[in-house]
């Protein structure tokens, strides 16, 4: 089997990455094949007859020769746009007051071919994951998973879960700075720090975001 994630930046790929790893007991690797830091984490059997990549931009797909042999199953994975963007302007470096409508417009367009190519991908399989749905309820969202693949959590399962979970955060916790850190705490964590003139800007700038992923059926 072959597998693709289709993650933009900053939009919790790591959790489910380690949510798909152990439901296949599969590697993650990442776009050219390099296997993914996530490797310190993971401490279950692997089968490696199962393939799986994750990558940021629908381009990376069409350039990898992973994608040459088809895919089985196309995973696209999706946050709120605006707490999207924002992480990304953060984790570049922008402090969180200097964000502005003109970042986040910088990003956009790729956010929105990932939409596109998502929605277009015409293979045997393909299930759109949203990450404030893993944060808010990660267990039924885990099981959603799961069946997707014919595969059953067990209650132990379950626990495991919240146990590479917690794992991820404390990962993520000591590589990046602390305001890229929401910790799964806040999924509205970036957008809340803005004032109300900033709010109704960037909101415009990421309304097409919205709409799209509305318009497909992706985001409720």
């Amino acid at each position: 089997m072959r597998i693709a994630l289709l993650a933009y930046p900053r939009s919790g790929s790591t959790l489910l990455r380690l949510l798909i790893s152990y439901i296949l007991k599969t590697r993650p690797r990442q776009a050219k094949g390099q296997v993914c830091s996530l490797q310190e984490i993971i401490d279950y059997d692997l089968n490696d007859d199962v393939r799986f990549h994750k990558f940021h931009y629908c381009h990376e797909m069409h350039n990898s020769h992973f994608i040459g042999g088809g895919i089985n199953a196309l995973i696209g994975l999706f946050r709120d746009p605006i707490e999207n963007m924002m992480s990304m302007a953060v984790y570049n470096g922008l402090s969180l007051h200097k964000i502005s409508e003109v970042n986040i417009a910088g990003q956009m367009k790729r956010f929105m071919q990932n939409i596109y190519h998502y929605h277009t991908f015409n293979g045997e399989k393909k299930l759109a994951v949203i990450y404030e749905d893993m944060i808010n309820d990660l267990h039924n969202e885990a099981k959603r998973i799961a069946n997707y693949f014919d595969v059953t959590l067990s209650e132990a399962d379950l626990l495991k879960i919240s146990e590479l979970q917690s794992r991820c955060f404390a990962l993520k916790t000591q590589r990046l700075s602390e305001q890229c850190l929401t910790r799964g705490q806040d999924t509205k964590f970036y957008f809340n720090s803005l004032d109300e003139d900033r709010k109704k800007s960037i909101i415009e700038v990421t309304k097409p975001a919205y709409e799209k992923l509305k318009q497909h059926s992706i985001f409720k």
